[in-house]
């Protein structure tokens, strides 16, 4: 029996060409064209939060106004993207709750995001938590438009006969615009996936396809 071929493609740098900014909390200071997997990485028990929000709620919201409170008030929901450490979604919202994180923090970021990229093809927020020391070190933003070679690149391989699919640590909304646009269809993406959810999702096409 002839097997099939899977490509499993992340969306960062891979599908999109992508636009990062973080606020340092301790400083207040910008730092743009950054890599929020080393953010994480440069120190054990930290974890990368995906904020599932829409930002006419962050445009409408008192910016001095806490963030576990924008989160009780919105019912928001929070996914752990990566992490250098285990962690659970109920130790992330205490490590919140303990800060003074407020809105107009990740107001800054995400307008920062949009300012740089006006054609951007979607906008997401998070942070990072540090459950050592109790903190949120910073609040990111990240903006992604599709490379110019990217939807010929996957029309090649669907000729080829091959099965497209997405693991990215993006959050599902984000990604429904990705993947209609590429005609891959949802049930073939796989959102907020960690490193560890990538590598079993790949097992698992190896078994199954």
């Amino acid at each position: 029996m002839k097997k099939r071929v899977a490509v499993v493609f992340d969306s960062a740098g891979t599908l999109l060409h992508m636009y990062r900014v973080a606020k340092e909390m301790s400083t207040g200071s910008i730092l743009e064209d950054i890599q929020t997997t080393l953010l994480v990485a440069e120190k054990a028990n930290q974890a990368l939060v995906v904020i599932r929000t829409c930002f006419d709620d962050i445009r409408r919201c008192d910016p001095d106004m806490e963030l576990h409170d924008f989160i009780d008030q919105y019912d928001i929901d929070l996914g752990i993207s990566c992490s250098s450490s285990p962690f659970r979604l109920d130790d992330v919202y205490g490590i919140i709750k303990e800060n003074q994180t407020k809105v107009s923090d990740l107001s800054d970021v995400v307008s920062l995001v949009k300012g740089r990229c006006p054609n951007v093809f979607y906008i997401a927020a998070g942070l990072i938590v540090d459950s050592r020391e109790n903190l949120v070190p910073y609040v990111l933003s990240t903006g992604g438009q599709m490379y110019s070679k990217t939807s010929v690149a996957i029309k090649l391989l669907k000729e080829l006969g091959t099965d497209i699919y997405i693991a990215s640590g993006d959050d599902a909304q984000n990604l429904k615009g990705l993947a209609s646009s590429l005609d891959i269809p949802m049930r073939d993406v796989f959102a907020v996936a960690t490193t560890h959810d990538k590598e079993t999702i790949v097992e698992n096409l190896k078994i199954n396809i």
